[in-house]
């Protein structure tokens, strides 16, 4: 937290908020308390670290289970005012400075100045090699905001220079749980899958030309019609996937808000990794050899397919591969959708209509295209059974691996999407894609989904991961309920926690705050 008030201010406002508890030990570093000693205060830093590190290694030692440190890191505060974090800043301590906030669950600079704000932002970025947000809501923080990764602006008291120069403008604080945990969940999945798709409609694309360089002993002839091929990316593959990267959606966005480990998938890379990217290229492969093998000896052969005589040249097999690359990639898109909605079929009908509708222009014009002039008629007309049959194939073995797989991981190796998604369908839903629109989402028996579990709120207060109008409890009942015994002992040290505050008046807490 990056704050101008002071630095009491800026330990109520910890406390307030639960960026600070009592649990943590917390280290505060004034500059007019260190008698303005920069030797002192690396001392103090690099002690600080070391009994960190001395903790973590001493976890590690015991044979403590994987995880221990981050737990252990979470007891640790740093709070510094602005002086001494402007000594921090310099070369020869940021790097000492860095370590210790990445050891530390929280750390609150106080009395800094717009620029300061800024430049702990690009130390950061720097250091860490991390994508960072921030989010103000005065012109003090406009530096900061421009500084990091993702810039948020707060509409509110203190003007619109926040939210003018921001990435994101958000008229209330509370609009930031939605944006990331929905919407960012969701454009990561879909920017993922779209990058994979783009790169995988192509190889599928060109690599029948590349394996009909063998059979024409690399002569250069080509065998799509250039107006077809020239339109494959901007008219017969565009639309569907254009719609899947606007509207489609994995989970409801009430239910991305109740279970935020969704968000986790984005900061694992789940989507997009080199394993995932290479999976894509080789199911493209695969997609390539049946497009180009199974039109070639269906339609290229020396038999006559029809009581005409005329047997298939190089133009009507190279449209035949074209028009079946183009709904294998299409309905690929479809199989990767989860939200099918109107929109989502009618783009995909749109694309095979406009691929059909262009195929016969090109093919009745003779000033148009000679080479193929009439072929349209001769496939739907004289083969269409063949033509027909061969599409089926085609299409088949192309997405078979696809389905497969798909239904293997649901079924036998589900991730966490694919238990929320069942959940979702078997709960109180009337089904794909109306999902969860009026009705509330039943919970289940924690024993039943022991990944999904989470802490309930009690009556009167509203969890953060829970939207308005859901039902926290079975039956809509607004009676609290904890998931497993050490949510319950969470719970109860929280409720401690509010009672220890409002004693002491360090901080206007109320039981509601501490529990979101």
């Amino acid at each position: 937290m990056l704050t101008g008030d002071k630095v009491e201010t800026a330990i109520n406002i910890g406390f307030a908020t639960s960026l600070l508890t009592r649990e943590m030990t917390q280290r505060t570093y004034v500059w007019e308390e260190l008698d303005r000693d920069k030797a002192l205060l690396r001392e103090r830093l690099e002690a600080q670290e070391m009994s960190i590190l001395a903790k973590h290694q001493g976890k590690s030692g015991r044979g403590e289970a994987k995880g221990s440190p981050g737990r252990e890191r979470q007891a640790h505060a740093l709070v510094v005012d602005g002086e001494a974090l402007q000594q921090m800043l310099e070369p020869d301590m940021e790097q000492l400075f860095v370590s210790v906030c990445t050891n530390c669950v929280t750390v609150i600079c106080s009395r800094v100045t717009p620029h300061q704000k800024g430049a702990v932002v690009s130390l950061i970025k720097r250091h860490l090699q991390k994508i960072t947000l921030a989010i103000g809501d005065g012109a003090n923080d406009c530096n900061m905001i421009q500084s990091a990764d993702i810039g948020i602006g707060l509409k509110g008291e203190e003007g619109m220079q926040a939210f003018n120069c921001s990435d994101y403008g958000l008229v209330q604080f509370r609009f930031l749980l939605p944006l990331l945990l929905t919407h960012g969940s969701w454009n990561y999945r879909r920017i993922s899958k779209l990058v994979l798709y783009m790169f995988y409609k192509n190889l599928v694309l060109v690599l029948p030309m590349f394996f009909f360089g063998y059979i024409s002993l690399f002569s250069g002839q080509k065998f799509y019609f250039e107006f077809l091929y020239q339109m494959y990316n901007v008219v017969f593959t565009a639309i569907p996937i254009t719609l899947y990267g606007v509207f489609d959606q994995d989970v409801d966005k009430k239910l991305a808000l109740k279970y935020p480990q969704l968000y986790r998938c984005g900061q694992i890379d789940l989507y997009l990794n080199l394993r995932v990217f290479l999976k894509w290229m080789l199911n493209g492969v695969w997609q390539a050899i049946v497009i180009f093998v199974v039109p070639t000896f269906v339609f290229g052969c020396n038999a006559v397919p029809t009581t005409t005589g005329r047997t298939m040249d190089l133009w009507m097999v190279g449209t035949v591969m074209f028009m079946m690359n183009m709904i294998v990639v299409n309905i690929k898109v479809l199989l990767e959708t989860y939200y099918l909605t109107t929109i989502i079929w009618a783009g995909f009908y749109i694309s095979l209509l406009a691929c059909l509708l262009f195929v016969f222009l090109f093919s009745s014009w003779p000033g148009f295209a000679g080479s193929v002039l009439g072929c349209v008629f001769y496939l739907f007309i004289d083969a269409a059974a063949c033509a027909v049959i061969a599409t089926v194939a085609v299409t088949s073995l192309c997405l078979a691996r696809d389905w497969l797989w798909k239904a293997f991981r649901v079924n036998c190796a589900p991730q966490l999407y694919h238990l929320i998604q069942q959940r979702e369908y078997n709960g109180n839903l009337s089904g794909w894609p109306s999902r969860v629109r009026d009705r509330g989402v039943e919970a289940s028996p924690p024993e039943a989904e022991p990944v999904l579990c989470s802490v309930e709120s009690p009556a009167g207060s509203r969890s953060s991961f829970i939207p308005d109008g859901v039902s926290r409890y079975p039956g809509g009942s607004r009676s609290p309920r904890v998931c497993c015994e050490s949510h319950r002992r969470k719970l109860e040290r929280t409720r401690q926690e509010v009672r220890t505050l409002q004693r002491q008046g360090i901080a206007e807490t109320t039981e509601k705050h501490l529990l979101e």
